[in-house]
């Protein structure tokens, strides 16, 4: 092989490396990621790192809907971040502050998105690593199923992807409070009637019928 074509050869190799590293995963994070919340995007030197810095270009919004249990959970841009960098990919999940246990369920995804590769459907992705429209942010609604026992204050943990050397793991949304479930009112049940019931005369003393005779009480004071 000539000199010019070898030259070809490694130019078209790091264009192909350069266009896949401005990349998120195609279809979403990858089942290694459900406890680290590392997309695992491959580098020119090994796996890519994370960006360090307080600052980040994405944030995660929580809202109780209506007088529902489920929250509404928004990605929207931090307006403190300079400029507006592109959303290739992210990865959410609602824990327990104190455990890394995903909690859950995500319902009723937009059609961006789809359920994590992990346990049950407490995890959400990005189906797509094109950029993602955030003028009204990205939207989705996370339901308390099958929560453990005396759950309270839950947190959105957030993975945001730029390109494949450019994400941020695991960016908190501020700690919630979850909503009490109502009580339910008492059911109160109305005595029923029964038509087929002895009418009760005045002055007998039986509540029932009888085939045996009943025998008359002669008021009158003389002899037989």
């Amino acid at each position: 092989m000539s000199s010019h074509n070898r030259l070809i050869v490694v130019s078209a190799l790091l264009i192909s490396w350069t266009f896949s590293f401005t990349r998120a995963l195609p279809t979403g994070a990858p089942s290694t990621a459900c406890v680290s919340m590392y997309p695992q995007h491959p580098g020119p030197a090994g796996p890519a790192s994370a960006q360090s810095g307080l600052v980040v270009p994405f944030q995660i919004q929580v809202a109780p809907i209506g007088d529902t249990r489920a929250y509404s959970v928004k990605i929207v841009r931090n307006p403190n971040f300079p400029g507006a960098p592109s959303l290739l990919g992210f990865f959410l999940q609602v824990r327990d502050p104190n455990s890394n246990d995903p909690l859950g369920e995500w319902k009723n995804l937009p059609v961006y998105a789809r359920v994590g590769d992990c346990t049950g459907a407490n995890t959400v992705t990005h189906v797509a690593n094109a950029p993602k429209s955030m003028e009204q942010g990205l939207e989705f609604t996370w339901e308390p199923t099958n929560l453990p026992a005396n759950t309270k204050s839950l947190q959105i943990l957030g993975t945001f992807v730029q390109n494949m050397q450019t994400f941020w793991v695991k960016v908190p949304s501020q700690i919630f409070t979850l909503k009490e479930e109502e009580p339910q009112a008492p059911v109160r049940v109305a005595p029923s009637v029964n038509d087929n019931a002895p009418a009760v005369v005045p002055g007998s003393t039986s509540f029932g019928t009888t085939d045996a005779p009943v025998s008359s009480v002669n008021h009158n004071n003389s002899k037989p």
